[in-house]
Order: C-alpha cells, then structure tokens, then sequence
C-alpha cells in the first residue's frame, strides 16, 4: 500500500521563494538566520521546525500546506522527529595519535 506525500515538492518551495524574495541565500540573511537556513532546512528535515514554520508564512500558507504529514500534521502541530545520536564512546588511548584527551 502507497501512502501518497501531502504537501509541496521542495523544488516548487525553492522556486517560489527566488520568484517572491530572491536567492536563499539572500532570504536567510534577511530573516537573520545564517546563509545556509534556508537551504539546510528545505534539504533536512531535522534541521529546523522553526524556519519551516518561517518559509511557510513567507509564502502565505500553512506549515501543513507546505511540508505535508511528513513534517506536520494536519492542525499544523510539528511532527516529533528522532533526536540524532552519536557515538559516547571515545577512542582507545593506544589508537590515538599523541594520546590527547578525548
């Protein structure tokens, strides 16, 4: 069974942000976010709830209309995601170069 994706396509969110404000780069800078906001939020879907939120009023609809039920449900309530995890342990004093602290 498919389950059909809600939601626009990232490259039709792309599209239309350059066709109201401008590059990504530019919107980003202008929102007070760092050059690369927009763009690692439209590519990573961990990467920040709060400037998808900010994109979808940027084009005038709701997080739901532009994300989908990949990222938000249908009230507009973010989905909760996974927390990445990494590794706790460290390296083995006799692998490391120099035996520097971990």
């Amino acid at each position: 069974m498919s389950h059909k994706r809600s939601g626009m396509d990232v490259e039709d969110i792309k599209a239309e942000l350059r066709k109201k404000y401008g590059p990504l780069v530019h919107i980003s800078q202008q929102l007070g976010l760092s050059r690369n906001a927009i763009s690692a939020t439209l590519g990573d879907p961990q990467h920040s709830v709060k400037t998808e939120i900010r994109i979808a009023e940027l084009l005038e609809k709701s997080p739901y209309d532009v994300w989908g039920n990949e990222r938000f449900n249908e009230d507009n309530i973010p989905i909760k995601r996974s927390v990445r995890r990494y590794s706790t342990q460290t390296i083995p004093k006799h692998l490391r170069k120099r035996e520097v602290a971990a």
